[in-house]
Parts: C-alpha cells; structure tokens; sequence
C-alpha cells in the first residue's frame, strides 16, 4: 500500500520537476544540493538557531524518519535516481568511510542508525542551550 503512495509522490515531483526544462544533470544535482542543505541546516539550527526554530527543524527530521520508516526508503533519494544513471546514495560516504558494501541493505540499516544518533545527538546541544537554567543561583543575604 504504501509503496505505490510513495511512487505517486515521487512521479508527481518528477512530472513538476521535468516541466522546469532543466537537463536530467542538472535536477539531479540540485536535488543533491538540496538534500545536503537540509542536513547542514538542521546542524547550523541545532547548534544556533532558536527555540522554535530548533522544535520546527525537530518535527521535520522526526516526519522525515517516520516517512523513510512507512516506505521503507527515503523519497528525496529515490526521486534523485529518477535523474541520474548513478546509484550513489546520501549514506554512501558514511559506508565507504567505515567499510561497508553500497548496497541496499546496508543503506537502509546505516541511514536508521544514523537517525538514531542524530536523535539522541540533539538531546546534547537541547540540553546545553535550553535545558538548563540560564542564569546562577544566587543566594540572598538573611537580613535576621
């Protein structure tokens, strides 16, 4: 059921970003672009950014794990291949780096492992910025 949703909503993105007129080479790179600037934003917000600004990046990442949870992959990576010959994945370097085969079953496993890092990861920064009193507990003099 779900994976013929999620193949819907993938169409629908591609048939809107065909019409755009740019080249395959080019859609796939900005889609690329774009999924790096979502991880680096939610990064820069969690470590600057406002309370309500890093409660809204929160609610995004969580929609963002529940959606990779229900089908089972990621959309924006699915649409990519769309536009691309290559099947290079977000999750890739990550797996090159700590020696492990590119293929679907490991990507799949390492992108929820990495959720689960970033998640308790967020408690850290949460908890130095917000989570504890921002001014010193000052004790008043007993006039008696």
């Amino acid at each position: 059921m779900f994976k013929e949703q999620q193949k819907e909503y993938v169409d629908k993105a591609e048939a809107f970003l065909r019409k755009s007129g740019f080249s395959d080479k080019t859609i796939h790179n900005l889609l690329i672009g774009f999924h790096l600037f979502i991880i680096i934003l939610s990064f820069v917000v969690f470590l600057f950014g406002s309370k309500p600004w890093f409660y809204l990046i929160v609610f995004l990442n969580i929609s963002v794990y529940l959606s990779f949870l229900i089908f089972n992959s990621c959309i924006l990576s699915k649409l990519e291949r769309r536009f691309s010959d290559t099947d290079f994945n977000m999750i890739d370097p990550i797996l090159v780096l700590i020696k492990k085969e590119q293929n679907k079953e490991n990507r799949k496993k390492y992108t929820k492992i990495s959720f689960m890092i970033l998640s308790l990861s967020i408690l850290i920064p949460y908890y130095i910025r917000f989570g504890r009193s921002k001014t010193p507990d000052i004790k008043t003099p007993d006039m008696n």
